[in-house]
């Protein structure tokens, strides 16, 4: 989607406007209770703007994300062998939003309860396995190699802005 549009980075608006138009995807966060068209649409509007330098401010709890968690759930409930990290500025913040925010949506999903595996420590606050061998992992930026110890397909970085720059880059 980046590429297409010739932006010079991709950035996580890129990604999920991309994966909205994948039928699988969508089908995956209809179950988990978003709104696809609405989704694609304020995405539009953030892609389109031609400016050179595009800064979005957002008050909190406008919903992207929880939009990014419910896709990066998707990805990884969908994709076998699919590994993603969901990277927090800090270990604390991570595991708070784990408890406060993934696991409620994991609970109100049939489609998500049924994905996710236990009893093997692989459903904790810093990982949790769904589907054919996915693996979801939350992590803290607070030191050189939190976000980096773990191979994964792809990362997703929430809250950067709170994130210690030094580290975060």
């Amino acid at each position: 989607e980046a590429i297409s549009r010739r932006h010079d980075v991709m950035a996580v608006e890129h990604l999920l406007y991309g994966l909205l138009h994948d039928d699988a995807t969508a089908k995956v966060v209809k179950k988990s209770g978003g709104k696809v068209e609405k989704l694609k649409r304020a995405l539009e509007r953030i892609l389109s703007d031609e400016s050179q330098t595009i800064v979005i401010r957002k008050c909190s709890q406008v919903g992207m994300s929880e939009t990014s968690l419910r896709m990066a759930l998707g990805l990884v409930s969908i994709m076998q062998n699919f590994s993603l990290i969901y990277v927090f500025p800090t270990a604390s913040f991570s595991q708070m939003y784990v408890k406060t925010r993934l696991n409620p949506i994991i609970t109100g999903s049939p489609f998500l309860r049924s994905a996710v595996r236990s009893g093997d420590g692989s459903d904790s606050a810093e990982v949790k396995q769904l589907g054919a061998g996915g693996f979801l992992y939350f992590r803290g930026a607070s030191s050189d190699t939190a976000a980096i110890s773990v191979a994964a397909d792809a990362i997703i970085f929430d809250e950067y802005s709170f994130a210690n720059q030094d580290i975060a880059g």
